[in-house]
């Protein structure tokens, strides 16, 4: 079972519980366990900082230095600035789920193949990291990872498809890497994605055509790319869709006029875009929206009060005064 579905499983429980009399008790959730005292002696004996991580953050990856863990959205968290490699190699695989976070450390082979050591690894923050589609191969290895964030870092159009094999894969961010368009051919493997980060690269509306194919994709986020108005129809066939970034694109109000919005989008982030007032009769109709960015758009200040004042349950952020 992916990790989203994990999460809807429990919402269904839980509704359950409160709606309906059930004939018999509902299973106990485990709350993730924190890392042992011997473990976190290990990790902090190579310079780890310990805390917590929050599936929510997505695509941001953040330690929060508390390392209670509340509930299941969040894991135990190590964080490494640097490594010794000759130190890194004695610290203990913690018996527990865990998040990694070695962001802006170069990997070689040898922090790779001890990287995959980590069994309970499942989420792993390995942006600015130089990694390659070669290191891919070694990263792939990693079966019960759940969430990737592999921002900023050399991954080609070819490199999407060896990470087919991460059966449990269900969040994955490929910001700000050499992907286009011909990424396309690639995104099968993708399938079992949840969430999907493709930011600050060169894809277009022929990658988001082929999106279809995630077919539980429920989060996604298009911020600066090269997208156009076009790329309504395809986004209308993601019916899943509950989160949708669109940040610093180039669409329009033809974009809104053409893109059907599902039922389930909750949160659509239109900031840096030429979304103007004549789109405020489509969007007002969203009555689920929990949260519209519409800050440095082409929206007027009536406009936006006006959105207020239609969707009042909506957190509407913009430039002016009367943000919730």
């Amino acid at each position: 079972m992916k990790l989203g579905q994990f999460f809807g499983s429990i919402q269904v429980l839980m509704y359950l519980q409160c709606n309906v009399a059930l004939s018999a008790p509902l299973p106990t959730i485990e709350i993730p366990k924190p890392l042992s005292d011997i473990e976190i002696k290990s990790w902090n004996a190579v310079g780890a900082e310990i805390g917590r991580m929050r599936y929510a953050d997505f695509p941001n990856f953040k330690v929060y230095n508390n390392n209670v863990i509340p509930n299941i959205d969040w894991l135990p968290a190590i964080k490494l600035v640097k490594i010794d490699i000759n130190e890194f190699r004695q610290v203990l695989a913690p018996r527990v789920g865990f998040a990694l976070d070695l962001s802006n450390i170069e990997l070689d082979d040898a922090i790779l193949e001890k990287i995959i050591t980590l069994k309970s690894l499942r989420c792993l923050n390995i942006s600015n990291c130089q990694v390659t589609d070669a290191s891919l191969k070694t990263i792939a290895k990693l079966s019960n990872i759940t969430y990737l964030n592999l921002a900023n870092n050399n991954i080609t159009n070819d490199g999407i498809s060896i990470l087919g094999s991460m059966e449990h894969l269900d969040s994955l961010s490929l910001a700000a890497n050499d992907i286009d368009n011909g990424a396309a051919a690639s995104v099968e493997s993708l399938r079992n994605v949840l969430k999907l980060s493709v930011s600050s690269t060169k894809i277009g509306d022929d990658f988001v055509a082929s999106l279809v194919k995630v077919i539980n994709l429920n989060e996604l986020f298009l911020n600066a790319t090269e997208i156009s108005n076009k790329c309504a129809f395809h986004l209308s066939s993601l019916k899943q869709l509950t989160v949708l970034h669109l940040y610093n694109s180039e669409i329009d109000d033809d974009f809104i006029a053409s893109y059907k919005i599902p039922l389930s989008l909750h949160t659509l982030n239109l900031q840096n875009t030429k979304v103007s007032d004549v789109s405020s009769g489509v969007i007002k109709r969203q009555s689920i929206f929990k949260l519209l960015n519409v800050k440095n758009t082409l929206m007027t200040q009536a406009g936006v009060k006006a959105l207020r004042a239609d969707m009042p349950s909506c957190d509407i952020i913009s430039e002016f005064k009367g943000n919730k």
